[in-house]
């Protein structure tokens, strides 16, 4: 494939996109379709959108990283894919259209975009979480990446209008590329953000334009004005957060099991979907206290040793640094982590992510993650380069241990009471790729099983 030029390529993508909308008669023209883009927060958003709506009795289905959902049913992806191929996804998106199924929640990473693989599936929603440099082995750079995640705005804003179906964009305005996002236009503009330079952290809630609400709680002013609902006083706790959500003429406490300030984040701009599918915010105050959490995103796994033991999905220095911050109140004693980078992959972040951890982390554990192709030995040297730089020194507080198995068990078998052990980089992932085999894996099964020992 790299010997093909990059403009005959995409025509390539094109084509197949086309041909698996039009094997599948376009399913997705008779589906309500919600989209998720972003470098971080996709999963969790999208896992709580799916929520709300179940919340107002409306029938969903699926695809994350994380979960795949067909109404009432819902499995682990197994695809070790943030989008599905065109055929997969159109075979989807038809099931859910046979089922009756009425709306399909979708992550939309930035290779799906380029790739042409949601070609003939019109988006009603478009969610823009963050963007930070991620897939740059990809892209040729920032600006490239960020143009790949505008088509999904794009494609919202051109889509032609469903009957019934509220079209609506919503954009994170705290994240520096807020200005290339909010250019797009729709019915409905639901922007968010966090406003840190103040005593108590404050989360402003914006929209553009005044939706058209029916049955809703809260009612909006008739004004143009952009500060619509506010979320303040915010109380981050573990497992807990909680904040007031306040308008000109509503007031009313806000209550997640989610821990962080960027899972605020995520659950503003699940609020924004939700009051732009015209569901009521008393509705969407009980699905959000009704989510207790989301595979692979800060899980943490019971045991009876007095340690807390977390997996999550963090592969980015961006939502490294997030979760490490949100875990310092759960730190009594010392953090452990055991972490690696992805092989195949950007490797620009590889130091900067053995970095975060030596500069947060007691003890440092690297072990290997998903090499691909790559040399696995290579990786994790480039990992290391950035924890011996940060000061850690081996064989004293920081280990290479390749078998990821044998270092989450040095991990935990280091671990004393009231310490924490973090293992990031996998999440709930049901594969780990070397070379050409995937190996069936899951970070959360092995702690479990060498908990138990």
């Amino acid at each position: 494939m790299k010997l093909i030029p990059k403009p005959l390529l995409l025509f390539y993508h094109k084509l197949v996109g086309l041909l698996a909308a039009f094997m599948y008669c376009f399913p997705g023209r008779k589906l309500k379709v919600i989209g998720v883009t972003g470098t971080n927060g996709k999963t969790t958003t999208l896992n709580l959108i799916a929520k709300i709506l179940e919340e107002h009795n409306k029938k969903v289905g699926m695809i994350s990283t994380a979960i795949m959902k067909v109404g009432e049913k819902s499995w682990l992806n197994e695809a070790k894919m943030t989008s599905l191929d065109p055929f997969s996804l159109n075979r989807f998106l038809r099931k859910l259209k046979r089922k009756r199924i009425p709306y399909a929640l979708l992550e939309v990473s930035s290779h799906a975009l380029e790739q042409s693989r949601f070609l003939g599936v019109p988006f009603d929603v478009g969610i823009f979480t963050n963007l930070t440099p991620e897939h740059l082995d990809y892209h040729k750079d920032l600006e490239d990446y960020r143009k790949a995640k505008g088509k999904l705005f794009r494609n919202v804003q051109h889509s032609k209008q469903k009957p019934n179906t509220p079209k609506a964009l919503v954009i994170n305005s705290n994240d520096e590329s807020f200005e290339y996002f909010n250019h797009y236009q729709a019915d409905q503009k639901y922007i968010y953000e966090i406003i840190d330079d103040v005593k108590e952290e404050v989360v402003k809630y914006k929209r553009g334009k005044k939706p058209k609400v029916k049955e809703q709680t809260i009612k909006f002013p008739e004004t143009e004005g952009e500060d619509l609902l506010v979320a303040k006083e915010i109380k981050l706790e573990p497992n807990k957060t909680t904040f007031e959500l306040e308008t000109k003429e509503f007031s009313g406490a806000i209550k997640t099991h989610l821990s962080g300030v960027f899972n605020v984040q995520n659950t503003l701009a699940a609020i924004a979907t939700g009051l732009s599918q015209n569901i009521p915010l008393t509705t969407i105050q009980r699905a959000l206290m009704k989510i207790k959490g989301v595979p692979g995103r800060l899980e943490t796994i019971k045991n009876k040793k007095g340690i807390t033991v977390i997996v999550d999905y963090a592969h980015t220095p961006d939502a490294l640094r997030s979760v490490y911050a949100t875990i310092k109140p759960l730190i009594k004693n010392r953090l452990i982590v055991v972490l690696g980078a992805c092989g195949d992959r950007d490797k620009t972040k590889r130091p900067k992510l053995g970095s975060l951890a030596a500069l947060y982390a007691d003890f440092v554990i690297i072990a290997d993650e998903d090499p691909y192709s790559e040399d696995p030995a290579a990786i994790r040297a480039e990992v290391i380069n950035g924890v011996v730089k940060s000061g850690k020194e081996e064989a004293k507080n920081f280990w290479e241990i390749a078998d990821r198995k044998k270092a989450i068990e040095f991990a935990l078998g280091k671990a004393r009471k009231d310490d924490v052990v973090m293992i990031t980089g996998k999440g709930c992932e049901q594969l780990m790729v070397k070379g050409k085999k995937k190996i069936p894996w899951d970070d959360r099964e092995v702690a479990r099983k060498i908990l138990n020992k």
